[in-house]
């Protein structure tokens, strides 16, 4: 399992600038290609190929690896997981394990 981490400032920052950036490479309509990311640093690790789920020519197809995130405290966290409950999940129990 993959995390993207991002730290900033201050929580108000994370939501006020951060936000904007994560939502537009997560999901089925992530924003992928450099050329048009706002965020181009590490646009490479939030692609993926190799969703076992897909067969013949869609197991091909570029894929964001982060389906979902969570702002905690000052931080933006990208979760991975095979769907989008998977990967609300495996943000919660990350938040969960940290609040620990």
């Amino acid at each position: 399992m993959d995390y993207e981490i991002r730290i900033y400032p201050s929580q108000k920052l994370a939501l006020d600038e951060g936000v904007k950036y994560v939502e537009e490479v997560i999901g089925e309509d992530a924003i992928l290609k450099k050329s048009l990311s706002s965020w181009k640093e590490g646009i490479q690790d939030r692609r993926t190929r190799s969703d076992k789920s897909y067969k013949g020519s869609s197991a091909n197809t570029v894929r964001a690896k982060y389906l979902d995130y969570i702002v905690y405290g000052n931080s933006i966290i990208l979760c991975t997981g095979l769907d989008l409950t998977d990967a609300r999940q495996n943000c919660s129990d990350l938040a969960y394990s940290i609040d620990k």
